[in-house]
C-alpha cells in the first residue's frame, strides 16, 4: 500500500525538477511515460532523496489535479483503497483520546470505538475537493497586485492600443512612455483606477474604451508548519486560499486541530480556521485568500470525545472549550430513531482509574467535556407501553393500544368489529404477566361476559386475548376414497356429504371402475349393539350410475368423518400386456398378450415361427432387465415344461443368427475368439488359446452358452468332466484366489529348501545302506 504513495511522490517530484523540460505553460503537460522515467532517474542519480524531490515539486506550484493526470500517464490509476496517511497515523488516535490498549470490561462498545475515525481526518486524502482556485474566471476587485503578475490594458473604439506587462521585482509596471507606477500591494480595483486615469490624459475623447485585467497570475510561497501531514514550504498560485494549501499540506495529523488552525501573516494571526464549521454546515467564512510568505500554523488537538451508539454520525470528535454534550450530540448527526434519548452513559478516565456515570437529558446543555470522554447513547427497550392483543375468532384481531376508548375486553372485542359467527362462547383465555413477570392465564365465560353476567375485566399492558372458533377446537374430519377413481386420497369432509360428491370431487370414475360394487367402512362409535365384540367397523355395500347420477340409495345415506370409500376394479378389466419378439423370427416386433394363458412358444408362433437362419440354441429371454437362461429347443419340443413361461408385461425374446465362432476368456495365453469345430472339445480350444496361465484356476472352469445357461467342470476322484462347447459359447478359466495371509516363498527359499531336502534324503540313505550292510 505504501509503495504505491511513495511512487505517486517521486512521481511529482521528478515533473517538478524538470518543470523546464516538462511544461511549455501553467498546466498543459506534453510529458510521455518514457520521458517521465528517464527524469526520474537523472534524479535519483544526481543523489536527491525522495523527500527533496518532493519538496521541489510543491514548491514549483504543481497542482494535485496536474499530478494526478501526471502520474496516470506514467503509472496507471492509483487504487482507491490505497491507505491515506491518516490512516497510517491511527494507531496513534488511542493514546491521543486515552483509550487503552485492554479496556474494562463493563465497557461494551470497545469493539466499536477501535473501529471509529477521528471526524473529518479522511477529508484532506480524498482528491474530489482539492480547493484548488479557477484562474478563469474575472479577477477579484480585492485581488491584491505582487510582483510576477501580468496585466493586460486593452484600448478600443476610436483608438486601438494593446499593453501586456509585469509587475517587477521594485513592485511597478511600465505603460508606454509613462513614468514606472507603484502596483505592489494596491487591489485590482485601485490599480485599474489609476491606470485608466493616467492613460486618459493621452486617449481621451469620446468612443474610447480602456480595460484594465489581469493575464498570468504570479506564484506565491506560503508555508505550513506544526501538525500538519506533510509540514514544508508550498509555491502556490497567488488565488489559493487557506483551504487548499491545508489539501495540497495532506491537512492536519492526527494528533492535530481541526477546529483551530491560525493563518499568520506579518507575524500576527489574522484568521483562526475552524474547519468543523465546513465540515457540519458548510460555511466557508474561513477560506480566506493567501498572500505571499503566510503561514497556516496547525496546533495540536485539545480535547477528543468518542460518541458511540444509536448518533446518526458515531465517531470520535474534536471540542473546543466551551462546548458541551448538546454540541456534540449535534456534531454526531444527532440520535437515531431508535435511540434512548433520556440518558447517555460516559465513560472517563480520571487520571487514576476509569469512572461510569450517566447523564441525563436536562444536562445536554451545560455537561462540560473532558478529553478521552467516552459516551454510548443506548437503544429504545424493545417493548410496548400501552399494547395488548387479540387474536382468533374477532374480524380484525391485532395490536391495539390501551387508551381512553379501549380499558377492558369488552371493549377490546368491540374495537376488533366483534366476534366471528364460529366464535367459541364458552371460553376464552386472556394471558398477561403477573408482578413478577411471570406468564399466567385467566379462563374467561365469554358468553356472560359479553351479557353482562359478569364483571368486565380491566387490561393491562401486553394482555393477549385469545378467541377461538368453533373449527379450532375440532378435529380434523376428512374422508377418504380408494381404487379406480382418478383422484384418489383424503378429502375435507362435509356435512351432508355423499358417496357421489365424494367421488365427484375425485374427478369421478376411471376406465376399470366397478360403479355397481362399492363398499363404504365406517368407524364404530355408540352403535355396537348388533356388533360382535371382535369387530370395530361396519361395511356398506351401494351401486351407483356410471354417469354419477344421484339416487335414492345414495341420497338416503350420508358420510361421516373418517369413512373410507373403496371403488373396485372390473373384473375382466386390465390394460394390455406387451411383450417383444426380436431377431430371427418372420415378423418381429412388438405383441399384446391375449390370453393369460399364453407362453414363450405361444410367442413364437405369434411371430411367424423362426427364420431359418435362426440360432435357436442362442435365444435368450429377459423379463425386466434381467436375463434368464432358458433352453428354446426343449420348450418348442415340449411345450409343457415348466421353463414354458406364461407373458407378462415387458417380456422379451431375442433370437440371434447362427454363430461359428467360440470365445475363450480369462486366466489363458492368448484370451481370443476361435472357430467352432464339433470335434473339439474344452482342452482342443485350451490348446488354441496357448493353455492356462500360472494363476489359472483349473479346477472351476465353466462354460456359458449363448442362451444363458452355465455348465461347470464336474469333478469325480482324479478325473475332471468338461463341459460341451456349442457355437457361440464362452469358456471361461477364472484367477485363482490369493490368500493375503498365506506366506509365500521367494526363490532363494525354494532353493534352499530343496537343497536341505535333498542332503537329508542322501544321509537317510546312506544310513540305510549301513544298517542294512550289517545284517
Amino acid at each position: 500500500m505504501f509503495k504505491k504513495k511513495d511512487l505517486l511522490r517521486k512521481t511529482l517530484a521528478l515533473l517538478i525538477l524538470f518543470s523546464g523540460f516538462i511544461f511549455d505553460g501553467f498546466g498543459q503537460s506534453n510529458i510521455t511515460p518514457e520521458k517521465g522515467l528517464q527524469f526520474y532517474r537523472q534524479a535519483k542519480a544526481a543523489g536527491l532523496s525522495d523527500e527533496e524531490i518532493r519538496n521541489l515539486a510543491l514548491q514549483n506550484g504543481l497542482t494535485q489535479s496536474e499530478f494526478l493526470e501526471l502520474q496516470k500517464q506514467l503509472f496507471g490509476e492509483v487504487s482507491d483503497n490505497v491507505l491515506s496517511d491518516y490512516q497510517r497515523e491511527m494507531g496513534s488516535l488511542r493514546e491521543s483520546v486515552n483509550i487503552p490498549v485492554d479496556p474494562p470490561s463493563p465497557v461494551t462498545q470497545d469493539t466499536m470505538i477501535s473501529t471509529l475515525e477521528l471526524f473529518g481526518s479522511q477529508f484532506f486524502s480524498q482528491s474530489g475537493i482539492t480547493f484548488e482556485p479557477n484562474i478563469q474566471i474575472p479577477t477579484p476587485n480585492n485581488y491584491v497586485l505582487g510582483p510576477g503578475d501580468e496585466l493586460l490594458v486593452d484600448i478600443s473604439g476610436n483608438a486601438v492600443k494593446n499593453y501586456k506587462v509585469q509587475v517587477t521585482p521594485e513592485g511597478t509596471i511600465t505603460l508606454a512612455n509613462f513614468p514606472p507606477l507603484l502596483v505592489a500591494g494596491l487591489t485590482m480595483e485601485d490599480v485599474k483606477s489609476q491606470i485608466i486615469s493616467r492613460l486618459r490624459n493621452s486617449y481621451s475623447g469620446p468612443g474610447i474604451h480602456i480595460n484594465v485585467s489581469l493575464g498570468k497570475i504570479r506564484s506565491i510561497r506560503i508555508t505550513v508548519t506544526g501538525e500538519a501531514v506533510h509540514p514544508g514550504t508550498y509555491t502556490v498560485s497567488s488565488l489559493a486560499t487557506a483551504f487548499h494549501a491545508l489539501y495540497v499540506s495532506g491537512g492536519p495529523s492526527v494528533s492535530g486541530t481541526l477546529r483551530e488552525i491560525e493563518v499568520i501573516r506579518n507575524n500576527k494571526s489574522i484568521r483562526k480556521i475552524d474547519f468543523y464549521k465546513f465540515l457540519i454546515h458548510g460555511d466557508v467564512s474561513d477560506n480566506i485568500l493567501l498572500q505571499d510568505q503566510d503561514i497556516i500554523f496547525i496546533k495540536p488537538s485539545q480535547s477528543l470525545v468518542t460518541l458511540t451508539g444509536e448518533l446518526k454520525r458515531p465517531g470520535i470528535y474534536e471540542m473546543k472549550e466551551g462546548e458541551t454534550l448538546r454540541t456534540a450530540i449535534q456534531y454526531a448527526g444527532g440520535f437515531t430513531s431508535e435511540a434512548y434519548s433520556k440518558r447517555i452513559s460516559l465513560l472517563r478516565n480520571t487520571g487514576r482509574e476509569y469512572e461510569l456515570d450517566q447523564i441525563g437529558e436536562d444536562l445536554y446543555e451545560t455537561f462540560s467535556l473532558k478529553n478521552g470522554d467516552r459516551f454510548t447513547v443506548g437503544r429504545i427497550l424493545d417493548r410496548f407501553a400501552n399494547r395488548v392483543i387479540i387474536k382468533g375468532a374477532v374480524y380484525r384481531a391485532g395490536e391495539y393500544p390501551i387508551n381512553q376508548k379501549i380499558r377492558t375486553v369488552r371493549q377490546l372485542i368491540e374495537e376488533a368489529d366483534g366476534l366471528t359467527e364460529d366464535a367459541f362462547l364458552n371460553r376464552a383465555v386472556l394471558y398477561r404477566l403477573n408482578e413478577f413477570r411471570e406468564p399466567v392465564a385467566l379462563a374467561i365465560d365469554l358468553r356472560k361476559l359479553l351479557s353482562g353476567e359478569i364483571d368486565d375485566i380491566r387490561l393491562q399492558r401486553d394482555d393477549i386475548v385469545e378467541i377461538k372458533s368453533i373449527q379450532d377446537l375440532q378435529e380434523e374430519s376428512p374422508v377418504f376414497v380408494h381404487g379406480e377413481v382418478r383422484n384418489p386420497g383424503k378429502y375435507l369432509f362435509r356435512y351432508g356429504m355423499t358417496i357421489g360428491d365424494l367421488i365427484f370431487e375425485a374427478g369421478g370414475y376411471t376406465q376399470a371402475a366397478a360403479p355397481y360394487r362399492i363398499e363404504v367402512s365406517r368407524r364404530v362409535k355408540y352403535d355396537t349393539l348388533d356388533l360382535p365384540s371382535s369387530q370395530n367397523i361396519r361395511v356398506y355395500r351401494f351401486e351407483l350410475s356410471d354417469n354419477l347420477e344421484l339416487s335414492n340409495e345414495e341420497r338416503n345415506f350420508t358420510l361421516e368423518p373418517y369413512d373410507h370409500v373403496f371403488i373396485r376394479n372390473a373384473p375382466r378389466y386390465e390394460s394390455q400386456k406387451m411383450f417383444a419378439v426380436l431377431g430371427q423370427v418372420k415378423y418381429p416386433g412388438n405383441y399384446a398378450v391375449i390370453q393369460s394363458v399364453d407362453r414363450i412358444s405361444d410367442a413364437i408362433q405369434r411371430a411367424g415361427g423362426l427364420k431359418e437362419t435362426a440360432f435357436i440354441s442362442a435365444a435368450q429371454f429377459k423379463r425386466k432387465g434381467e436375463t434368464i437362461a432358458l433352453n428354446l429347443q426343449s420348450i418348442l419340443e415340449n411345450p409343457n415344461q415348466s421353463s414354458n413361461l406364461l407373458l407378462q408385461q415387458g417380456d422379451s425374446l431375442f433370437i440371434p443368427e447362427k454363430q461359428e465362432t467360440v470365445k475363450l476368456i480369462g486366466a489363458v495365453l492368448n484370451p481370443s475368439s476361435v472357430n467352432f469345430d464339433p470335434r473339439y472339445n474344452v482342452k482342443d480350444y485350451l490348446s488354441q488359446a496357448g493353455g492356462y496361465t500360472d494363476s489359472a484356476n483349473k479346477k472351476k472352469l465353466y462354460v456359458t452358452h449363448p442362451n444363458g445357461i452355465t455348465e461347470r467342470t464336474k469333478h469325480f476322484l482324479f478325473f475332471r468332466s468338461y463341459p460341451k462347447v456349442t457355437p457361440g459359447s464362452h469358456i471361461v478359466v477364472p484367477l485363482k484366489e490369493v490368500d493375503p495371509n498365506k506366506q509365500t516363498w521367494t526363490r532363494g527359499e525354494r532353493i534352499m529348501l530343496i537343497s536341505s531336502v535333498t542332503t537329508i534324503s542322501v544321509t537317510l540313505v546312506r544310513v540305510l545302506q549301513e544298517i542294512w550292510s550289517k545284517n
